[in-house]
């Protein structure tokens, strides 16, 4: 983030933290939300004109180039378009297929420029508008604690607003960076650039060479069309992260009230997930962290077992930042110096956390029992169908005391894998996902989750969990600066970043 925008973002914190303390005023909160509401805007504003001139001094390089070398239909193209340009601000809706090649370059670097900036400006608006939600949400429980009712309603009125500008920024986000992208230039770049990515050449595994350690400027990534002879060796487990491709499908998300152990949030309704993402055959191991960051925050960090055992202790926040890493749904930026923020930098490929949605099919695998074995529970505290599927509260010893082999969590990969390849879906450790938690909302089409909130969901249970937590449906949630020795995390890599 730049240095400028990150004071911004303190100044900001600052005020609303002053403000919750000595003033708890909707007004004063409302001015500082506008007043850096229009810093942004105002910031981007002549990023935007100086982009429109140097598209027109491209335009009039074009056309000087042209009178040079006499070519009449060339330089009476270049003046039409700066012409149309000067009129409109803005290029054609459609573009001109019998444009010469020489403009549509022109044009096609003018778009992604634009995109770049229409979304940058995008995500910290929406940022911006989500802190201030959640300022919002903490004053309207304050005001209603000391019974101003009055004062809590207006509050409330407020972050609705709030809320209803926030999804408005996360749709439009959504707008500006997926396929359904109204300018129709914008549109073909992208698609473009996303087939691209997406052709067959690509296998049905990733893999990222993390062995030059955590001062690499650069990790290879390569392909496997299938698993390696032999299998997972260690080496995919500890110098090098490995993901599978999942294929796009649908499914049926949640538990039927009839399983064992069921919760309420887990209503179900049916997801379809569109495009296809890879995502982690195993949980992100301590070796793989240290590689990456450089050290070894774990509790089970005995050294003689620690490096295929799951990295824990290990917050939302250190994974994605604390700055612009918050800021999901309304965009998947994350902070430099953060987990993916450095795995992303060292590869070129956007890596993330997968969303509540994303976890669930890949753990379901097709099935739609309480486990992934095909098996449902025969207790809640304690099932010989989750012991055999995954290190649980049943099966991990008096893990108390730390990092001795066989108690605690488990090296990865030491339980059968689902239909699909991946392993430990269920316990060793909790898994971050993307999402705020919240409510399901019904039928869905890639579901981001919450707009905004206080927690973010972790799946999948744990080490210390008794076997209902353990279920395919299981959800529960964290604050996003939390951390525990049963919290981890596997990868995931959207569709279009391949």
């Amino acid at each position: 983030m730049r240095k400028p925008l990150r004071l911004l973002w303190v100044c900001l914190f600052s005020c609303l933290c002053l403000v919750s303390v000595w003033a708890a005023d909707l007004k004063t909160y409302k001015e500082v939300y506008q007043k850096n509401s229009e810093s942004i805007s105002q910031t981007y504003r002549p990023k935007f004109d100086d982009l429109q001139q140097q598209y027109q001094k491209s335009l009039e390089a074009l056309k000087s180039l042209a009178v040079k070398q006499g070519d009449l239909p060339k330089a009476k193209a270049a003046i039409t378009e700066v012409d149309r340009f000067q009129k409109a601000k803005s290029l054609p809706a459609t573009l001109d297929e019998r444009a010469l090649p020489e403009i549509k370059a022109c044009q096609t670097d003018y778009v992604k420029r634009y995109a770049k900036l229409e979304q940058d400006m995008t995500a910290e608006l929406g940022t911006l508008t989500a802190k201030y939600e959640q300022a919002l949400d903490r004053l309207q429980k304050e005001l209603t604690r000391a019974e101003k009712f009055d004062e809590a309603t207006a509050v409330m009125d407020e972050r609705e607003k709030a809320q209803t500008a926030l999804k408005g920024y996360a749709d439009r986000f959504a707008a500006l960076t997926g396929a359904t992208a109204t300018n129709a230039t914008r549109t073909a770049v992208l698609r473009t650039a996303a087939e691209g990515k997406l052709g067959t050449k690509h296998g049905q595994y990733l893999v990222v060479d993390l062995s030059r350690g955590p001062k690499a400027s650069k990790c290879p990534v390569t392909y496997l069309a299938d698993v390696p002879k032999g299998g997972w060796s260690d080496e995919y487990k500890t110098e090098k992260l490995v993901l599978r491709k999942l294929e796009p499908g649908t499914f049926i998300m949640g538990s039927p009230e009839s399983e064992l152990g069921h919760r309420e949030n887990e209503t179900q309704h049916e997801v379809t997930l569109t495009r296809a993402f890879y995502i982690g055959v195993f949980e992100v191991t301590q070796k793989q962290w240290e590689r990456v960051m450089g050290d070894w925050p774990s509790f089970f960090n005995n050294a003689k077992y620690r490096e295929a055992r799951p990295v824990e202790k290990v917050s939302y926040n250190a994974i994605r930042g604390l700055f612009v890493g918050v800021s999901w749904p309304v965009t998947n930026s994350v902070d430099s110096a953060s987990f993916l923020g450095r795995l992303r930098a060292r590869t070129g490929k956007l890596f993330d956390l997968p969303t509540e949605a994303q976890w669930e099919y890949a753990c379901r695998a097709g099935t739609a029992t309480a486990l992934n074995s095909g098996k449902n529970l025969t207790s809640v505290e304690s099932c010989p169908n989750v012991a055999e599927a995954g290190r649980c509260k049943a099966n991990a010893g008096d893990g108390a005391q730390g990092g001795d082999e066989g108690v605690g969590t488990a090296k990865v990969g030491s339980y059968p894998p689902n239909a699909w390849g991946l392993y430990d879906m269920h316990g060793n450790v909790w898994e971050w996902c993307l999402d705020w938690s919240g409510r399901y909302s019904g039928a869905e089409n890639d579901p981001k989750g919450a707009t905004a909130g206080l927690n973010r969901v972790f799946r999948g249970g744990s080490w210390v969990s008794n076997a209902e937590i353990c279920r395919s449906a299981n959800r529960n949630d964290y604050t996003p600066g939390s951390v525990d020795g049963s919290i981890g995390f596997r990868v995931a890599l959207p569709s279009g970043q391949q």
